[in-house]
């Protein structure tokens, strides 16, 4: 695989940043943001799903569970099915941060792409969208399909990603 195509992850950690700024506006940060994406796309969750899909631990999924709740973009309801947990919704508040953000990310690759020539552009997103296919079905089957990386030795300069 080539290198360059680390040029992904690096435009999308710069959409994020600037998704950010729009974010911050709701008193809410990146991570917060995230978990009200996990809820709203997975109601009804419990705290320790979240904290599985964040990769994060106890104690920062609670934070953030109760600083989101305080600013009331989501609600705690006893689960039905297990009365001794909570689950979680977003509520109605959430929708104006949702669409903000893919719009300030909308905008932003618009702005990217504003001098990009229309027959390499349309190219340029059917790719991107076969990637993206792949990349959705992998990580719903929790990566199982795909290969762990060779883990190279540090050492050796062939195996440097430039930054």
């Amino acid at each position: 695989m080539a290198k360059s195509s680390r040029e992904l992850t690096k435009i999308s950690r710069t959409v994020k940043r600037y998704a950010t700024r729009v974010i911050r506006t709701y008193g809410i940060g990146y991570s917060e943001y995230e978990c009200l994406h996990f809820i709203r796309h997975h109601p009804a969750t419990s705290q320790e799903d979240l904290r599985d899909w964040m990769m994060v631990d106890k104690a920062a999924v609670s934070r953030m569970v109760i600083n989101l709740e305080k600013k009331g973009y989501i609600v705690r309801r006893i689960n039905e099915n297990d009365r001794r947990t909570k689950s979680l919704f977003v509520t109605e508040k959430d929708a104006d941060i949702h669409t903000s953000a893919a719009l300030a990310e909308v905008h932003f690759y618009d702005w990217l792409m504003t001098d990009i020539d229309s027959g390499e552009l349309e190219i340029f997103r059917k790719v991107l969208h076969t990637i993206y296919l792949r990349s959705k079905e992998a990580g719903k089957s929790g990566f199982r399909s795909v290969p762990l990386p060779d883990m190279a030795e540090p050492s050796d300069p062939e195996n440097v990603l430039p930054e």
